[in-house]
């Protein structure tokens, strides 16, 4: 097989958003104090996208409201160095750099903490056990950061392909 650099990623959320998310996705809609700060989220996990999604319907559940869960699937390009505006922070490790910067997202930042600069666009990563300094395994996290300066550019590497919609909880 050849290597395209593209990969797919998964966003999960509720029936009710899969258009807007599969025709524009909009990191001002993601909810504030995230591991990585407010923004548009998805993973490589179809898995783990789904759980995103159950965990959005049972929530919608709990608010009286009849929702389904859904998963929204992207071809995302990874060539970000294409574009060198692009400010892009990967995690490879569950190390303290990364416990230090998820602590510092989950208790409010705005800006990623960068001393009188935007915040990164895009920042990869693990997914963090908050409170605790753990991750999941075999999860992953892509974050299209709202607050940062070229992310319209960053969203721009993702390409709609499908949507998948539960019946019931995935």
């Amino acid at each position: 097989m050849v290597w395209t650099n593209k990969t797919h990623v998964f966003h999960g959320t509720l029936d009710i958003h899969t258009t807007s998310v599969a025709k524009s996705p909009d990191p001002k809609r993601g909810r504030s104090a995230a591991d990585f700060g407010k923004g548009f989220y998805v993973t490589s996990s179809f898995h783990q996208a789904k759980q995103w999604a159950n965990q959005k319907a049972r929530t919608s559940t709990a608010r009286g409201l009849v929702l389904k869960a859904a998963v929204v699937q992207f071809e995302m390009n990874w060539d970000w160095p294409s574009n060198p505006a692009i400010d892009v922070l990967s995690f490879v490790l569950d190390d303290k750099p990364f416990h230090d910067f998820v602590v510092f997202n989950r208790l409010g930042s705005t800006n990623h903490k960068r001393n009188g600069k935007h915040a990164f666009d895009v920042v990869v990563g693990p997914v963090a056990a908050f409170p605790q300094t753990l991750t999941y395994a075999n999860c992953d996290q892509i974050c299209f950061a709202q607050s940062g300066k070229n992310v319209a550019d960053a969203l721009k590497q993702l390409r709609y392909l499908t949507t998948t919609v539960a019946s019931s909880l995935f």
